[in-house]
């Protein structure tokens, strides 16, 4: 993942295989397309993260500006 802050130069993140929203969303969309148990990534906790990623969207779009 590619992080870019303001006025720095951009990095990329090192994440393990079991950080990161990616894998969060990845665990629940298997779990309904195979219809197995959801017992981590709760629809709310999902949710949540969707959230975050969209406010992060936001947020470079707008150079880091909330408005």
């Amino acid at each position: 993942m590619k992080v870019n802050p303001n006025n720095v130069p951009g990095f990329y993140a090192e994440l393990s295989a079991d950080q990161g929203y990616y894998y969060q969303l990845k665990y629940y969309a298997e779990a309904l397309v195979n219809d197995r148990p959801i017992t981590t990534a709760t629809a709310h906790s999902t949710m949540g993260s969707i959230e975050i990623l969209e406010a992060e969207i936001e947020s470079a779009d707008r150079n880091g500006v909330w408005g």
